[in-house]
């Protein structure tokens, strides 16, 4: 079996202009960028980076992003009206809860809380 060596930024730049030809694409037919929406949290490791990151790429692809940046005491009940609201908003239409959460928090009750069609990061049981 031969080796083969990928190039990791030319791999990224093709795959990340495939995704914003489809956003143009998209726009072109429905009028509408599609929207996602950032659920992420202050204090945790990595927050500062991690949130501008997957917000200022989105942004640069095309999407309409909504970043809900909560802070690290939120509590679950609070978090499940965000997501309530976003699972109803229709100009939403997928939802991603940036890792790592705040530790008292239960990681799998918070994305079973995503509307399956919406929740775009494979991790939820549907």
């Amino acid at each position: 079996m031969k080796t083969k060596i990928l190039k990791g930024n030319e791999l990224q730049e093709k795959v990340l202009s495939k995704v914003s030809q489809e956003i143009m694409t998209l726009f072109d037919e429905y009028n509408q960028k599609p929207g996602i929406a950032f659920i992420g949290f202050l204090g945790v490791p990595l927050g500062k980076y991690n949130i501008p990151l997957h917000v200022n790429m989105a942004k640069r692809l095309g999407f309409n992003v909504l970043s809900e940046i909560k802070p690290e005491q939120v509590t679950e009940v609070e978090l499940f009206k965000l997501i309530d609201k976003l699972n109803k908003d229709s100009d939403i239409h997928a939802i991603v809860l940036l890792q790592p959460i705040p530790a008292h928090l239960n990681s799998v009750r918070i994305t079973n809380r995503i509307d399956p069609d919406k929740e775009v990061e494979g991790f939820h049981p549907q």
